[in-house]
């Protein structure tokens, strides 16, 4: 029978595992359900260690672009570094390729900064008995992808109702209520930055109206706008 420091140790330890590793930290799913989990936001930002991306790919366009970048600048200044030497053989030179090498280090750190952050590749560290001569590995992973229909999120059957029955949220044809879940068929459509327009605009009037400030709705309201955000599934 396990006592009361084990039990809150072991709670201790799952928590900080679901935090850091996953799955398991949202509230979109029951836990027998967390190997398919949604979350809120990029992997990246949810989970700390064991995340892994592509060999060669670049999530975000902004790293590639400074990637390109830098590797122009670098091609340049290389070129024109030995042009220049030998034109010019000076003292005034050495010191003009001095500045342009710590320039091309500084390029290189930043490119070893980014892959930190982007990392394909990971490495365990462990130890043995001398006398083991083979062992066996189990490696479990999930795949996470941005999805743009049937977002669901585990809530009361009584959150669905409010929605429905109120007389003018404009998202009622959208939405659905299976086996515990709020659904959320579709994305909104137009532009969810500003300025928003279609399906947002009209969310943003309904934000602003008598009728959501007045009503009991908008302490549910959080749940919709959980749906409607950028959600990523396992």
């Amino acid at each position: 029978m396990k006592n009361n420091d084990t039990i809150a140790r072991n709670t201790f330890q799952e928590r900080i595992r679901k935090g850091l590793l996953g799955p398991g930290s949202d509230i979109y799913v029951d836990i027998d359900e967390a190997n398919e989990e949604i979350i809120s936001d990029y992997p990246l930002q949810r989970y700390y260690t064991g995340v892994l991306f592509p060999e060669k790919r670049r999530v975000n366009s902004l790293t590639e672009e400074a990637d390109n970048e830098v590797k122009n600048e670098t091609d340049n200044e290389e070129y024109e570094k030995t042009d220049f030497e030998k034109e010019n053989p000076t003292d005034e030179n050495e010191d003009m390729v001095t500045s342009k090498a710590k320039e091309m280090n500084e390029d290189d750190e930043l490119k070893i900064s980014q892959s930190t952050f982007f990392p394909t590749n990971i490495g365990l560290t462990f130890c043995i008995d001398k006398t083991v001569k083979e062992i066996e590995v189990k490696f479990s992973f999930g795949l996470y992808s941005q999805i743009a229909k049937d977002i669901k999120i585990k809530t009361p059957k009584e959150v669905y109702e409010e929605f429905v029955n109120h007389p003018t949220f404009p998202f009622k044809e959208i939405i659905d209520y299976q086996k515990g879940y709020l659904i959320l068929k579709r994305k909104l459509k137009g532009k969810s930055r500003q300025p928003r327009t279609e399906e947002f605009a009209l969310l943003d009037e309904f934000k602003k109206s008598n009728e959501f400030k007045g009503h009991s709705i908008k302490y549910k309201f959080r749940f919709f706008e959980k749906l409607i955000g950028r959600t990523w599934k396992r």
